[in-house]
């Protein structure tokens, strides 16, 4: 199902009749809220959301049913429904079919529940057990696959609680198992891959960080190295799918969090994103697992005011969720992103299958202000104009030619030298140049949907590339060589350029890697293509993207397992055993790795690890050379020998 809209405008000369209202940023659904209730319903592929807060002080309470496909929300309206409530607790219980909610808060955070909701996909049904826990509110319920129950724990009644419950479909059960402290606010998911269920932080006299695990008998405190997250609570917290990892996204200590947190069964490590949703608490029952795949879904929550974005989370990267308006100028969809760098909202655009925006014409650019910034209401837009490649040479990030601008007066001014990219101004339907690493702007994502026909991968003949360094380069298939990122004395360095007989040439493609240096790039003579893997983008933060380029398309990757983000690092290709191989680099806190992968062309694959270093080179050694001891090293991987000259250790 797609969630795209035909806005239909009249034209009065290359004007439009009149200023239209910005089109919403987030794909339409809930009314913003928090303290909401969510479960994924495996059956259906859908993600059920009840209730929540709308205003601070708990006085607008909501009582909806909503539905989320994965692509759009739909309001159930139910003929019987809870009561309306927020800091209730849900959860999928696969056995039976069904949503199981237990509890809440009513208006104004007084009034407290104690009943049981079931919902089957068409109508919620009151339940009756013979017996139930107290009523409370801000607890967490979790289905436990394994045993065929709903598990609670802790909530406020008055004080915070400290007790455990199973729900078996008929009844509720307390369970004497001593375990955490007496709690609220905390977060709770069902770890499928060890038959647990998950407990982290939450308010317990003071705000916590502890871990804990429950077996179906007994709670045991998890420890773990490298230290877990900063203590929090209202955290959302999910497992994905049957990989055995964890994501901790948001919560609150004083102050809202925006970082994502990875469980691995052993230890938490902080993930670097790219991007993500803005800071935010009481997500801890607005963040599910979808699928058995690593994926996970988050909707709204609260940062001083109640929030109603979708995001979603790909086990890598987060997503949102965008509105996509259709033009009736050219076809083609557009969208607005949150907040954030040129660089990251063109990478946006990339994933989401197009560029930001190409602007030809008048028509265009007054349907682009009046449709998707509302006449200025947004304060800045990036679209796909830069120079990236030449100072001074405009181009547009989708490949095609620039036959029209629309520059303010005295622009572009290339203020401070590093004016690379381009936005619709404060106010006003021209633009102005800007720093590469502003990130006040939200990016105009274009999308192809209509008679404007999809660029495709084409080479322009040009000059050899300006100065540049950091980059990296491979052999082709059919002979010369491919060139991608780096850096110039004007910045990052962003087109592809392909060498071959004839000199250079600058490549064409509808999807690109954004600008980065530390990245490693080789020829896989197995599938005949080029990946590129890594590096750093212009924000700092290390990668953990793959890519393949094959005749000058560049294509984004999901593997189902890969290195961590990291730059530095090295890649060969292994002949003998059809591998590309990977090892070593620098992760996001500047610790040189160890760690050894291997690429068949569709999965990466670790190997055993070695000693730490960066900064090295590898190469793919046939003849089993005698190598010096010193600064050379040979070592055996699945065949051949691999050559690996000394970097850092």
């Amino acid at each position: 199902m797609t969630s795209s809209r035909l806005v239909v405008a009249a034209l009065v000369g290359w004007l439009f009749d009149g200023a239209l209202a910005a089109a919403p940023q987030f794909v339409q659904g809930p009314s913003a809220r928090y303290g909401h209730s969510m479960a994924y319903d495996s059956a259906r592929n859908v993600v059920i959301l009840f209730g929540g807060y709308a205003n601070g002080s708990g006085s607008v309470v909501l009582g909806d049913t909503w539905e989320w496909d994965g692509e759009s929300w739909a309001d159930v309206t139910p003929s019987n429904s809870p009561p309306p409530r927020g800091y209730s607790a849900m959860t999928y219980d696969a056995t039976r079919g069904v949503c199981v909610l237990f509890a809440g808060g009513g208006g104004s955070f007084t009034t407290l529940y104690g009943d049981t909701w079931e919902w089957d996909g068409l109508d919620w049904v009151q339940r009756s057990p013979v017996a139930s826990p107290p009523a409370r509110r801000l607890h967490r319920l979790v289905y436990d696959s394994g045993r065929d129950v709903s598990l609670l724990f802790g909530g406020r009644q008055g004080g915070e609680l400290g007790d455990t419950w199973e729900y078996d479909g008929n009844t509720w059960s307390a369970v004497s198992a001593s375990g955490p402290s007496p709690r609220s606010s905390h977060s709770m998911a069902y770890d499928p891959a060890t038959s647990s269920v998950m407990l982290f932080g939450g308010v317990s006299g003071s705000f916590r960080n502890d871990l804990w695990a429950f077996d179906g008998a007994n709670w045991s405190q998890v420890t773990s190295s490298p230290a877990a997250p900063p203590a929090r609570r209202s955290a959302g917290f999910t497992f994905l799918g049957n990989t055995g990892r964890a994501i901790l996204f948001g919560g609150y200590d004083g102050n809202n969090f925006g970082d994502t947190w990875e469980w691995n069964g052993q230890s938490w490590s902080s993930l670097s994103v790219s991007y993500g949703p803005t800071a935010r608490h009481h997500v801890e029952g607005g963040l599910v697992g979808v699928g058995a795949t690593s994926a996970a879904f988050i909707f709204g929550g609260w940062n001083g005011s109640a929030l109603g974005d979708t995001w979603t989370f790909d086990g890598t990267e987060w997503r949102p969720k965008l509105d996509y308006v259709t033009s009736p100028v050219n076809g083609n969809r557009y969208a607005l992103t949150p907040p954030m760098t040129w660089q990251e909202a063109e990478s946006l655009a990339v994933l989401e299958g197009g560029h930001l925006a190409t602007v030809r014409t008048p028509t265009e650019n007054a349907w682009i202000y009046s449709n998707v910034l509302g006449s200025g209401a947004v304060y800045h837009a990036w679209i796909g104009l830069n120079d990236w490649s030449v100072e001074g040479q405009w181009e547009w990030s989708s490949g095609e030619p620039v036959s029209w601008t629309n520059w303010c007066p005295g622009e572009p001014n290339n203020l401070g030298t590093s004016s690379n990219v381009v936005h619709f101004t404060s106010g006003a339907p021209c633009w102005n140049d800007q720093f590469n690493t502003w990130a006040l702007a939200g990016g105009i994502i274009e999308l192809p949907g209509g008679p404007a026909s999809e660029v495709t991968a084409t080479a322009d003949s040009t000059v050899a590339p300006q100065p540049f360094r950091a980059h990296s380069i491979a052999g082709l298939p059919s002979g010369g060589a491919v060139s991608f990122g780096g850096e110039t004395a004007n910045g990052p360095f962003f087109p592809t350029y392909e060498w071959t007989s004839s000199g250079w040439n600058k490549q064409v493609s509808v999807n690109n890697p954004m600008p980065r240096t530390g990245h490693s790039l080789i020829l896989d003579e197995t599938a005949q293509d080029n990946v590129l893997f890594g590096g750093e983008n212009i924000n700092g933060t290390k990668l953990a993207e793959t890519w393949a380029y094959q005749g000058g398309q560049w294509t984004y990757l999901t593997p189902t397992t890969a290195p961590s983000a990291r730059s530095e690092h090295a890649m060969t290709f292994d002949p003998i055993a059809g591998l590309g191989v990977l090892i070593g680099g620098e992760d996001a806190a500047g610790t040189e790795l160890a760690d050894i992968w291997t690429w068949d062309g569709a999965d990466w694959a670790a190997l055993d690890a070695r000693e730490a270093r960066e900064g090295h080179t590898l190469e793919v050694v046939l003849d089993e050379p005698e190598l010096s001891a010193d600064g050379v090293q040979a070592r055996e991987i699945d065949g051949p020998e691999v050559c690996l000259a000394d970097g850092r250790q």
